[in-house]
């Protein structure tokens, strides 16, 4: 058995400090206005995926995330200057980065997917032909 102390007796809770209630008035913060998005149409677009996995929701314009539930991968489109083909399985992640040819866009694809299956995705993303 270990002892630490006494018991602390309800009044010895209470404050010692004169007119101990304090008051602040809290006045609401009106959240930035922003300015509307105008919607892009996508340049690219993932003509394959694994069975299960769908499209969802991305808060940034040149990231699409799949994901079938469990596992996700994330496909990144960019500007970049000629970089080399690069391919790495890192633990459960795969991460694939490789430039479109005659484009100046690379493409990254990251996520928990074989690496084969990032293969499969990269080599399926196409323009959008309008």
């Amino acid at each position: 058995n270990v002892e630490i102390g006494r018991a602390i007796e309800d009044g010895e809770l209470e404050t010692t400090l004169p007119d101990a209630l304090v008051v602040h008035e809290l006045t609401p913060i009106k959240p930035p206005e922003v300015a509307p998005v105008e919607e892009t149409k996508p340049q690219w677009r993932v003509s394959w995926v694994p069975n299960g996995f769908r499209q969802v929701a991305s808060p940034i314009p040149d990231r699409i995330v799949f994901s079938d539930g469990i596992a996700t991968f994330s496909v990144f489109i960019e500007t970049s200057a000629a970089t080399n083909d690069f391919g790495t399985l890192m633990g459960g992640t795969a991460v694939i980065m490789r430039q479109i040819k005659g484009s100046s866009q690379k493409i990254t694809i990251v996520g928990e997917v074989p690496m084969d299956t990032a293969q499969r995705v990269a080599e399926s993303i196409e323009p959008v032909i309008y």
